[in-house]
């Protein structure tokens, strides 16, 4: 009966190994930038279940952030395979050939995330850092021009940008109420339509 129960515990501990060294390595990472420390608890996790998509997206992030690219884009690649169907492993695996310089097949993972996720602020981002780099701005993400513009008090240039931006359906704008680099924007266009409002005032 002991040997049995020891037995039993065991199992639980083995069990609960991988998710708690999941946990631990997110925690490594997101928390206490420890790197070197979550590669290692991932490691562990992913010798538990080397089956698990989001562990092994966890993984190559933290590769991507130790500088070893080509390492990061194997485990992304991975966790794609295991989850074609998660955005997230599709934005990471693009912004990690984005700066492998494998631009071709950075546009193929975002737009895939996009496909998943069509207002992912992150695929988005990045796909408008992709066509930078490419020497393409005009194609870039619309909205994080106007708020440069709008930042520098270029204001018709910011307009213009946030109209390029609703054409493209830019999921930047759902935060257009809220972003405090777009506020001086806000202020003109309520003044606007507080002068439009008096005016038809006086023509009653």
């Amino acid at each position: 009966m002991i040997s049995g129960s020891v037995a039993a515990h065991g199992g639980s501990r083995e069990r609960e190994a991988g998710p708690s060294r999941y946990v631990r390595g997110f925690l490594r990472a997101s928390v206490g930038w420890d790197w070197t420390g979550a590669q290692a608890h991932l490691e562990k996790a992913l010798a538990f279940d080397p089956g698990d998509s989001t562990v092994q997206r966890r993984y190559g992030d933290v590769l991507h952030r130790l500088g070893r690219l080509a390492e990061a884009i194997v485990a992304l690649m991975k966790s794609t395979e295991l989850d074609p169907l998660s955005s997230p492993a599709w934005e990471n695996l693009g912004i990690s050939l984005v700066e492998n310089g494998q631009s071709a097949a950075a546009g193929e993972a975002l737009h895939r995330a996009l496909e998943i996720q069509p207002e992912s602020l992150y695929a988005l981002n990045n796909l408008g850092t992709l066509q930078l780099l490419e020497g393409s701005p005009a194609q870039a993400a619309a909205y994080q021009i106007a708020q440069v513009y709008a930042w520098r008090g270029e204001k018709d240039k910011a307009f213009d940008g946030l109209e390029r931006a609703y054409r493209q359906r830019d999921g930047g704008l759902t935060f257009i109420k809220v972003d405090l680099l777009l506020a001086a924007l806000r202020r003109d266009a309520e003044e606007d339509a507080a002068a439009r409002v008096r005016a038809g005032q006086r023509c009653e």
